[in-house]
């Protein structure tokens, strides 16, 4: 974990060489000891997954505080559940018709009807925010995420439909967002978080409300 935190801090910092600094160099700026329990934020997101219907989730997160110079560290959690779409349904109908006509010689005609898909994600991420003490508070990120996959169906449980959509599996995330400070510890944010992960591609609207101290 601590390898994998060195290097998300190197692709933070780097551009601190730009500035005369070495990455490396910018990394003693940076320390575990810094960290710490430092507020909760409750979000909820519009989520857009590749195959899948869009759907609104929900999350919160633990504030970590700053791991050095503007270097925000936050752990998150959230579900979404959602319908795959028509196209992907129709996918899965054609491989077993495939399947069942490889094997007995004979097409069937499926309807599998409504297949839904959940998940659950835990994550970590890394704000990189330009102005901390600042009113408007912009910040750009990356995260690591660590996602359960579910998908059901009265027509595929229990079957290797179901199996093949039940998923644990990891990404990464993009991130652009922006504080709103309403004082000294409660703040409003809106967030936008593109994820690749090997079975799921989405982008993700998020807003909430953070409270630090």
């Amino acid at each position: 974990m601590r390898k994998l935190v060195r290097v998300l801090l190197l692709a933070l910092v780097g551009m601190s060489a730009g500035q005369g600094v070495s990455a490396q160099e910018g990394l003693a700026a940076y320390d575990y000891a810094n960290l710490g329990f430092r507020g909760i934020v409750g979000e909820a997101f519009v989520v857009y997954p590749s195959g899948i219907n869009s759907t609104v989730g929900f999350g919160g997160r633990f504030d970590l505080g700053y791991l050095g110079p503007k270097v925000r560290t936050q752990i998150r959690g959230g579900y979404w559940s959602s319908e795959l779409k028509t196209a992907e349904v129709d996918k899965f109908a054609t491989r077993i018709a495939d399947l069942v006509e490889e094997q007995n010689g004979v097409r069937p005609t499926l309807d599998l009807g409504q297949i839904k898909r959940s998940a659950v994600i835990a994550g970590l991420d890394f704000h990189w925010v330009f102005a901390p003490e600042a009113v408007l508070r912009p910040y750009l990120g990356i995260g690591g995420e660590l996602y359960v996959l579910n998908g059901s169906g009265m027509a595929i449980d229990g079957t290797f439909v179901e199996e093949s959509l039940d998923l644990i599996t990891v990404g990464g995330s993009a991130i652009g967002g922006l504080d709103f400070a309403l004082g000294s510890v409660v703040s409003l944010f809106g967030e936008v978080r593109g994820t690749l992960a090997a079975d799921i591609r989405s982008v993700g609207l998020h807003a909430g409300l953070a409270i630090r101290w």
